[in-house]
């Protein structure tokens, strides 16, 4: 249960008068949404964060404070009084307000068990995450190594990262943040078997958000076979079963997410792996400065934004019914204009296209030679561009664009932002992801469902 609880928990009233009209001032808290589903506290017009209806319900948000779920047999409730508690020991009409009182102030009939005690300690230590408490986690009867350990990194030759759409793109952005201090070769594959490098010294993580992805879960059996080291990064599914009978690792991630918006959920273990084996030494900063610019992004780009100071609604409205074509620079560059791309195929329902300098300058720019005249009316060039491009990359943007500017309807910029090679991947990706929704909805299109893909699976499984 992660983000259950944290320092911040209340219990809400589920309608707040508007404070702002009645005392002045621009940042008071207000509630977006459905109280009783989901909504969206904002403090101004700055988002401050997700709130479901446990919020607003004592009943359920007690609940969740009570019972650790400890692997000891009768663990004990805490107490925390009710009016019926009060009525029961103080009969009915003779406990005060007092008593409520002292009930606020944390004092009163409200008792703690050593294991919950702990367990709060334990929430404020890992910044508001709560984890079921265990006395044990796994033992060895013969004395061997707990195969939930990771394999050692002397012991590793190359990478792969497997994996499939919005899962495998994880492996595409690892290996472009982390390509100036990997010391062994990473490769991502989105096939269907495994080339003959892949063997014992070789480190397999095996991504699939839903864990039942065809693809991957058929090169997780044959890197398994040729005796890689797999980790698998799910929510579960047959992936899971697959990468624990081949001896490997399984690490759980959150569900609940459409696997194209779970790219932070897949991305973090990932570095995360391959920080504690001292493969990438500088993933957890990155990870961390990644995170405080992704918020700096959301807030400029949530739907309270409106007109120009929403970056990503005024790139939707821009690009309005023309087709964009995206365009990045360098493997930083080139992750982001093809993650670009698939957002507004699976978001937007529209067709987009991509490539990537330098490579783009040796194929895709003598298309511009012919049908200038429908092209010009079509298409939309946007340029990705970030803070790491090689002096030579930077030229070739301009002389391009120079080339092929009467060509397109219009030519567009995006400016990645924040600090570290992830940071400034992710962010071009963030934007992206606002972008196509913002394209469906201003054509009243539902970024959510994705039924070609579905009905696709439908007929192969026929």
């Amino acid at each position: 249960m992660n983000g259950a609880i944290d320092v911040h928990t209340h219990i809400l009233p589920p309608r707040w008068d508007d404070w702002a009209a009645r005392f002045g001032g621009q940042n008071w808290p207000r509630l977006v949404g459905d109280p009783t589903t989901q909504c969206q506290l904002y403090l101004g017009d700055a988002f401050n964060r997700n709130l479901g209806p446990d919020s607003f319900d004592p009943v359920r948000r007690i609940a969740d404070m009570d019972k650790t779920g400890i692997d000891l047999p009768q663990e004990r409730r805490g107490l925390f009084a009710s009016a019926a508690w009060y009525d029961k020991h103080y009969g009915v009409g003779r406990w005060s307000k007092g008593l409520i009182l002292n009930l606020a102030i944390g004092q009163g009939e409200s008792s703690l068990t050593p294991v919950k005690l702990a367990q709060i300690t334990s929430v404020i230590a890992n910044g508001g995450t709560l984890w079921k408490p265990r006395i044990l986690k796994s033992a060895s009867r013969d004395g061997r190594e707990d195969r939930t350990a990771l394999p050692r990194a002397d012991s590793i030759r190359n990478i792969i990262v497997m994996g499939m759409g919005g899962s495998g793109i994880s492996g595409d952005v690892v290996a472009a943040a982390f390509n100036d201090e990997l010391p062994v070769p990473i490769s991502v594959m989105k096939q269907m078997r495994m080339p003959a490098f892949v063997g014992p010294d070789t480190l397999a993580f095996a991504m699939s958000y839903s864990g039942g992805t065809e693809e991957t879960l058929s090169m997780t059996r044959s890197a398994a076979e040729q005796g890689a080291q797999i980790v698998a990064i799910s929510c579960g599914g047959e992936l899971q079963r697959v990468a624990l009978d081949a001896g490997g690792l399984h690490i759980a991630c959150p569900s609940g997410f459409l696997p194209r918006a779970a790219i932070g959920a897949l991305v973090a273990p990932l570095c995360t792996v391959m920080f504690r084996m001292g493969l990438a030494p500088g993933a957890h900063a990155m990870l961390t400065r990644a995170q405080t610019q992704l918020a700096r992004r959301r807030d400029q780009c949530c739907p309270p934004v409106e007109g120009a100071a929403n970056p990503a609604r005024e790139l939707a409205r821009q690009i309005g019914r023309t087709i964009p074509l995206i365009y990045g620079g360098g493997a930083l560059g080139a992750v982001a204009a093809y993650r670009w791309k698939c957002d507004v195929n699976e978001n937007a329902k529209a067709p987009a296209f991509w490539h990537a300098y330098p490579e783009l300058d040796h194929n895709e720019i003598c298309a511009w030679g012919q049908h200038g005249d429908v092209t010009r009316q079509l298409m939309t060039l946007v340029e990705l561009r970030h803070g790491f491009e090689h002096p030579r990359l930077r030229l070739r943007f301009d002389a391009t664009r120079e080339i092929i500017d009467e060509c397109v309807h219009q030519v567009l910029s995006v400016e990645a932002e924040g600090e570290g090679r992830l940071g400034q991947l992710l962010d071009l990706m963030y934007v992206g992801d606002w972008v196509s929704c913002y394209l469906a909805l201003d054509n009243d299109v539902d970024p959510g469902p994705i039924d070609a893909i579905f009905a696709l699976k439908r007929e192969l499984a026929n």
